[in-house]
């Protein structure tokens, strides 16, 4: 998208935004809990099992 239109840049970044916080669109998440998680977090990174965001929340 900014390759093409880098001076439109500011208004699609606010949008997309805007679109995230109306639920119109979804940025996935894999979403871990605790900190005794991280390190399996950071193993599915490299082995494909996440898909999206991975969040470790503490």
């Amino acid at each position: 998208m900014t390759h093409f239109r880098h001076d439109r840049y500011d208004e699609a970044r606010e949008q997309l935004s805007q679109w995230l916080r109306d639920g119109v669109i979804q940025s996935p998440e894999h979403r871990l809990e605790g900190i005794e998680n991280v390190g399996k977090a950071f193993a599915d990174l490299f082995a494909g099992e996440n898909f999206g965001k991975t969040i470790v929340a503490l």
